[in-house]
């Protein structure tokens, strides 16, 4: 009899063709607001240590006429993305007509000693992460960590043979993803995630976050 896995957590990934997006447009963009800035942060969350997040994002502060506003559309990744989501969206064992909604949440820059602290995206379904300039060499990782909790911990005090013998999945705290640049990744909201301060060098790590819901009750959601 096969082993199969319960309570698989799925997780998708594509790259988006550089060649449909103005990337280094939008980049120094970006970066033009980081270097008015390098702490911006109207969002703060707080990690388990009660430590705020040390980054620049745009989140809950796109109206604000001190920084150049972000027009995804412009750049053409509103379409690029919106391509990938599809795409995504059909991979889903849903049944019927599947109707759904997505925006951009935040574009997020992080350098040397810079961190976000775990968080979700609840109440929508499933967030993404488009890697727009990254290097897994010397970036940090997204840092995604198990919904039951960091349980390894635990077996590893009182079951250290099977802890340190076994590579079983669901020992596991968390994971993290070192993506290729460009790579576009997709996976459910309630998943707590991260960005650890392992960058090695001052060279910006740039991501740009966007939410998917799932036949919406609030169409008004995005708008």
């Amino acid at each position: 009899m096969a082993i199969k896995k319960l309570f698989a957590t799925p997780i998708w990934s594509e790259k988006i063709n550089f060649k449909e997006i103005q990337k280094d447009k939008l980049i120094k963009d970006i970066l033009s607001n980081y270097k008015k800035d390098k702490y911006r942060n109207k969002w703060d969350s707080f990690d388990q240590n009660g430590t705020p997040s040390i980054t620049h994002l745009s989140y809950r502060d796109d109206c604000n006429t001190n920084f150049i506003n972000i027009d995804y559309k412009k750049y053409g990744l509103q379409k690029a993305i919106g391509k990938k989501i599809k795409k995504f969206i059909k991979t889903l064992p849903l049944k019927g007509d599947i109707k759904y909604e997505w925006g951009v949440s935040t574009y997020h820059v992080t350098t040397k000693n810079q961190f976000m602290s775990s968080h979700h995206h609840l109440p929508t379904d499933f967030t993404s992460v488009f890697f727009i300039k990254y290097n897994k060499k010397i970036h940090a990782p997204l840092t995604l960590y198990a919904p039951y909790g960091d349980i390894g911990l635990y077996i590893g005090m009182i079951r250290p043979a099977l802890f340190n013998n076994a590579n079983l999945d669901y020992l596991k705290g968390h994971e993290d993803i070192y993506p290729e640049e460009g790579e576009y990744v997709i996976f459910p909201s309630h998943i707590l995630h991260s960005v650890k301060a392992l960058n090695k060098t001052n060279e910006p790590r740039i991501t740009i976050s966007a939410n998917i819901k799932i036949d919406s009750v609030n169409k008004n959601y995005y708008k």
